[in-house]
């Protein structure tokens, strides 16, 4: 409660010993109400601040870890203090990085996404765990990493590691976003990524391909399961059996092109219906068919 509160405080402005300032910043996390009154929580941030945040001793970065742990469970008492937050972002201690990042994911909307494209450029940090915490923020406000898809992309893989692991949330959440925006970003990303990794997505990925409202992100999203080439599994083999009957000439293309682009065995199956457009396609469809049922 509050006397507990007013106590730790006295104590983390009184002591000069570093670990006490790191078990007060704790216990402070821990018993904390809703969000600190002041002058609490300009205490915390003056953790933040002093020493060097550019080049912070051990102790220091382990001070300003916990001072960022108080600050994700403010909420938009926070806001004031974002800038400060956001300063971490840039220490060169790998940690506090890392803990900045994931105290932005646990705090408002409306305070974060001013910060996301200084997080999205920790995508390409040289620590794999800053990596993850970026990835994971972008996740938690995958409404709005859209401009973000591409760096995303670029950590994407079917890696077993955490990094990996958020990426593939952050891609999860964007195909299904009610944005346009962000399905199509997502989904032109992911052209020409791994196919491995492609396959954690292949139900997002059919799901788009097959009803999204916007013709635009049904080929883009048809196009990243054609990538996945001999090894696509069956449902995407048969979204794209589908769309060969689409009112879409260019959908129908993409559809001819993607199951020539599965192997022999996916145009084999769906001979029949390839055969069916040859009857009244238009010259660059025929052609499309054409070279699909050459191989057979």
């Amino acid at each position: 409660g509050a006397p507990a509160v007013d106590a730790l405080s006295e104590l983390l402005e009184t002591t000069e010993e570093g670990i006490l300032h790191v078990w007060g910043l704790r216990t402070l996390a821990a018993i904390q109400p809703a969000s600190l009154a002041e002058p609490h929580l300009s205490l915390v941030a003056a953790y933040l601040r002093d020493g060097s945040v550019s080049s912070p001793s051990t102790l220091t970065a382990k001070v300003q870890r916990e001072a960022l742990a108080v600050f994700s469970m403010q909420g938009q008492a926070a806001e004031d203090y974002a800038s400060t937050i956001g300063k971490c972002l840039e220490s060169s201690e790998w940690s506090v990085r890392a803990a900045a990042a994931r105290t932005f994911a646990k705090l408002p909307e409306a305070i974060s996404k001013h910060y996301l494209e200084r997080i999205a450029a920790l995508l390409s940090d040289m620590i794999p765990d800053v990596v993850e915490a970026a990835a994971a923020t972008l996740a938690a406000f995958s409404r709005l990493a859209g401009p973000h898809a591409v760096q995303l992309a670029q950590v994407f893989s079917d890696d077993d590691d955490k990094a990996s692991e958020a990426a593939r949330r952050a891609f999860k959440s964007m195909l299904r976003s009610p944005s346009f925006d962000v399905r199509e970003a997502a989904a032109s990303a992911l052209r020409g990524g791994q196919p491995e990794a492609i396959l954690h997505l292949v139900p997002e990925l059919v799901q788009v391909a097959r009803n999204d409202e916007d013709r635009h992100v049904r080929e883009e999203a048809l196009r990243v399961l054609a990538g996945l080439g001999p090894e696509a599994p069956k449902a995407a083999v048969d979204v794209a059996a589908v769309l060969l009957q689409d009112t879409s000439t260019i959908l129908r293309r993409a559809a001819v092109e993607a199951l020539a682009a599965m192997g022999p065995a996916a145009t084999a199956a769906h001979e029949e219906e390839l055969r069916q457009l040859l009857v009244s396609a238009p010259g660059g469809l025929r052609r499309a068919v054409e070279d699909a049922l050459r191989p057979l």
